[in-house]
């Protein structure tokens, strides 16, 4: 007989259980903190400048209206399918069964671009360090490195993932803080050390974009809220918590940063592949630096883990409801969905090393990386329209903010696709990539239920 995962949620030594703060890190060790300051914030400050706390800051209060419809939604709904649930439930199936593939591609693109980062972080590191440049064969060594640690630890069943996920994700926190806190005692000995400046343009809007993704996997406890027996409440605060923990980190660290660099040098270090463990080196010397790096390296990992565990819990539920195959679904003793997390880990070995042969490492992990933004953006949007719908299905009474909050995450979302549309030329794939990915989904699915229909005809 097969054990529900639930089973295993941690306890504390009263023996009562406290699924609140894994979730809460669930979520954490998607965001990332340590490995959004690397990939992410350099972005950041070369389209914000001096700008780079207040563009967090901005970044953080969309970030919460995003949240709105999941945080909502995860009040009355705990369900492991998380989005694929929500939209199902209030917009329709087939809009579900969308939304559920979305969510698919945007993580199996997230954990395929993770891998690709961690090479070119550790080949720049490395170099920093000692001078010497990693060849090109072992490239794809490296690349294994995540994968394996990643499938072992999922593989092995939710409690263990959680409890490297807190543990892990409290040492994160904790060296960044400490990185902060120098970086503030050392200011930079020319310009203007102020951390912010005020200098709204245009492109202070992309900055804030790219800002918004650093918060990307505030809903990674959705779908693992199941397993673990937590309650709707739990998911809700999981989600609201790991937001404002993240925020607050990030626009210390991104004024901890600009006061270290310089205000007036923001825009060398928007350039620069690794400024913070440059600035780290300069101030803090080699050993602490070490440190960072190796925090960064497990950051990427605990993102990896955070988002494979999550996918295969999805995978699942749409697989037990009939929207995948129903091998997708088999679990072992534990009730770890092993057939997903095999499938999860192959799928984005081969996007990786595919996308690594014919990009290139940079060119790969932009491509990656905003296919997986840009399909995170849709998400959210047909989740905050399906808000609506719900709402309206309970004939609940509306107030302004269950109005307000998902039309404006919604306007944000679309607003961002067609900039980026733009603005990321000659980057055109991930759009068209993702436009013939639901064309696909929507025809098959569309094809499946006419077939469906006609049989029922047939035997009926």
């Amino acid at each position: 007989m097969v054990k529900e995962e639930h089973e295993l949620h941690l306890k504390n030594k009263k023996g009562k259980s406290h699924p609140l703060w894994l979730l809460v890190f669930q979520n954490i060790s998607q965001i990332a903190p340590a490995g959004s300051m690397a990939a992410l914030m350099t972005g950041t400050a070369l389209f914000s400048l001096g700008m780079l706390p207040v563009a967090y800051l901005f970044a953080l209060l969309l970030t919460v209206i995003m949240a709105y419809a999941p945080y909502q939604f995860s009040k009355r709904n705990n369900s492991s399918g998380a989005y694929y649930s929500y939209v199902s439930d209030s917009i329709s199936k087939k809009m579900g069964v969308i939304t559920g593939h979305l969510y698919i591609l945007y993580q199996i693109f997230n954990i395929a671009f993770i891998p690709i980062f961690f090479t070119i972080f550790m080949k720049s590191t490395i170099y920093l360090f000692t001078s010497y440049t990693i060849p090109d064969y072992l490239i794809y060594l490296l690349l294994m490195v995540p994968y394996v640690i990643t499938f072992v630890i999922a593989y092995s069943g939710i409690k263990i993932s959680l409890a490297y996920s807190i543990y892990g994700g409290v040492i994160e926190l904790a060296i960044l803080i400490i990185a902060g806190i120098l970086f503030i005692t050392h200011p930079a000995t020319t310009g203007n050390n102020i951390p912010y400046s005020i200098n709204m343009t245009p492109l202070f809007f992309i900055a804030v974009v790219f800002a918004s993704l650093s918060f990307a996997g505030y809903g990674s406890s959705l779908p693992i809220g199941e397993s673990i027996k937590s309650t709707g409440n739990e998911l809700s605060k999981s989600v609201i918590i790991s937001i404002l923990i993240a925020g607050l980190v990030f626009i210390f660290i991104a004024a901890a940063l600009t006061i270290g660099w310089g205000l007036n040098n923001m825009k060398s270090f928007g350039t620069q592949i690794i400024p913070g463990i440059i600035l780290s080196y300069r101030i803090a010397g080699p050993y602490f630096t070490f440190l960072l790096f190796m925090v960064v390296i497990n950051s990427g990992i605990l993102a990896q883990l955070a988002m494979t565990n999550a996918l295969a819990r999805v995978i699942s539920d749409m697989s037990n409801k009939g929207a995948l195959s129903p091998y997708l679904s088999i679990k072992d003793k534990n009730g770890t969905p092993v057939k997903s997390i095999r499938i999860v880990v192959i799928c984005a070995i081969a996007i990786s090393v595919t996308s690594l042969l014919l990009l290139g490492p940079l060119t790969a992990f932009v491509i990656l990386a905003i296919t997986a933004s840009i399909a995170n953006l849709l998400i959210h949007s047909i989740t905050n329209t399906g808000l609506l719908f719900f709402y309206n299905k309970l004939k609940k009474k509306f107030f302004a903010v269950d109005h307000l909050f998902p039309i404006t995450s919604t306007v944000f979302a679309v607003i961002t696709i067609a900039v980026s549309m733009v603005v990321l030329y000659p980057y055109e794939i991930p759009p068209l990539l993702i436009l013939g990915y639901i064309s696909i989904i929507y025809y098959r699915y569309s094809r499946s239920q006419k077939n469906n229909k006609i049989n029922n005809l047939i035997t009926g």
